[in-house]
């Protein structure tokens, strides 16, 4: 069963439009990721949702339930869908456990009840002994914590995270990236996490819908989007990936300047389209064993970058291209080292360019 559809949800300020659109299926109890660069509108399409905006058009269902149509409009506190911010938005002259609370004495339940409930929830996000702190007492993941924890004591049927690890340090993002999907795991309730970090997608998602300028690119599994992406802008956004823009000679084969190389061809591209050229950055070899026979180029070192377990390269290839290439850090390189590169055809993807 779906927990949420959105069915041609259209967008738009005046003139100017968010999305046209948009067609999505969430499944009961699915983590889905919205992933997309600034300004994609992932951030408007969970508000729609949530209800804190009106679309131009289209519907949106939770169950069998139309919060959003022509002539309906569910207000955003009987949607059962609760919300996390970029901000946290805890009260600073709350604790932690009247925070938390909070939406608990709105529903005016009973004081055993809430109590079960406000210690359930406490529990979950690992702030019990920290129960009786203000958030100035608090880190920034502590406070998201709060936050976190405050959505789930109401025990919604959506939950909705807006970019909700944007405003921490690098460890603590890690750390609560991991903590969300335990989380998830524990409650299995359906969540939307809008991001525009692919590595946070990929950790917390069983699902995610790459979105770019109001149009959804790509839906699927990490793997599937990791693995076989749709075009050439899921390939650039998922993961680190050299997008080499060419000519298809022939299925599986691609003009790049004056190199023809050869891939996996999930385009279905005509002959002469333009096309991408996928290889990741780790599958790239340098200076690889001779009489290779395909996907050898001669190249340029621009740059070399030592990253402590491994080293960055970016190699000009025939004067048209650049490719990222990983390799062992204890592989010495120097700007303008002459070298020859290899793209093991197994590693290589050709893909519909998104730019067409």
């Amino acid at each position: 069963m779906n927990a949420l559809r959105v069915l041609g949800l259209c967008m738009s300020y005046g003139p100017v439009p968010v999305f046209d659109g948009i067609n999505l299926a969430v499944p009961d109890g699915t983590l889905l990721a919205l992933l997309g660069p600034s300004g994609c509108g992932k951030s408007t399409l969970l508000q729609l949702i949530a209800g804190f905006q009106r679309p131009s058009a289209g519907e949106i269902w939770a169950g069998d339930e139309c919060l959003s149509g022509p002539h309906v409009l569910v207000p955003t506190e009987r949607r059962g869908i609760s919300m996390v911010f970029q901000n946290y938005a805890v009260w600073p002259h709350m604790t932690v456990a009247e925070n938390v609370a909070f939406g608990l004495k709105v529903q005016r339940l009973a004081s055993s009840d809430l109590r079960q409930k406000l210690a359930r929830a406490l529990e979950m996000v690992r702030l019990e002994s920290l129960r009786d702190r203000y958030p100035a007492e608090l880190s920034g993941g502590q406070q998201q914590r709060v936050a976190l924890a405050r959505a789930l004591a109401v025990e919604p049927k959506i939950l909705a995270l807006d970019e909700p690890l944007s405003n921490l340090d690098a460890n603590l993002r890690e750390e609560m990236r991991f903590e969300i999907r335990r989380v998830h795991d524990l409650l299995g309730i359906t969540t939307l996490y809008v991001t525009h970090d692919q590595s946070e997608a990929l950790v917390t998602a069983d699902r995610i819908a790459v979105m770019r300028a109001g149009a959804l690119m790509q839906l699927g599994t990490p793997k599937d989007l990791f693995e076989h992406p749709a075009n050439s802008f899921v390939a650039s956004f998922i993961g680190n990936n050299n997008v080499i823009a060419g000519k298809l000679e022939e299925r599986g084969r691609v003009r790049v300047g004056p190199s023809s190389l050869i891939g996996i061809d999930t385009s279905g591209a005509p002959t002469g389209a333009s096309v991408a050229f996928c290889v990741r950055p780790s599958r790239v070899r340098i200076d690889p064993e001779p009489d290779i026979p395909v996907n050898v180029l001669r190249g340029t070192v621009l740059r070399s970058a030592y990253l402590g377990e491994s080293r960055d390269l970016l190699i000009e290839v025939d004067k048209v291209a650049r490719i990222r290439a990983a390799v062992p850090a204890s592989r010495e390189f120097v700007t303008g080292q002459q070298v020859t590169v290899h793209l093991p055809v197994e590693s290589c993807l050709i893909v519909n360019s998104s730019e067409t």
